[in-house]
């Protein structure tokens, strides 16, 4: 209901962290790299950190604003 902001190049989470939130993007782009790689940027409408839905942990790549973003969880 009241969605979190990021600034771009702001970091969400890294890997190897906790994961108990997932995230889904209302609004810009995310970044999901592993080991300093990018593998994917996603966008407005998709989810991210779905693992901590399923306990799975700690997190297995870092999220990363890739442009100014707001962020429901």
């Amino acid at each position: 209901p009241d969605p979190k902001t990021f600034s771009a190049g702001q970091v969400i989470f890294e890997e190897g962290q906790p994961g108990d939130f997932m995230y889904g993007i209302v609004e810009g782009e995310v970044d999901l790299s592993v080991n300093g790689k990018i593998v994917e940027t996603i966008k407005a409408g998709e989810v991210f950190g779905t693992g901590a839905l399923v306990g799975v942990e700690p997190r297995t790549y870092t999220a990363i604003a890739k442009t100014d973003c707001k962020l429901a969880f």
